[in-house]
């Protein structure tokens, strides 16, 4: 059985759907914590911009 997957979506697949339809997203989606045991310290270091 497939199950689709919410918690793997790319920067650049955002960036241009913020221009369309997209206002908002679900930064530390509930399944990466549980499948890749994604923290807050982690998040936050992958969202800083340089």
């Amino acid at each position: 059985m497939h199950q689709s997957s919410s918690g793997h979506i790319q920067v650049k697949f955002l960036l241009d759907a913020s221009r369309h339809w997209c206002e908002a997203c679900d930064l530390g989606h509930s399944e990466r914590r549980a499948y890749f045991g994604e923290t807050d310290e982690l998040l936050k270091e992958k969202v800083k911009l340089p």
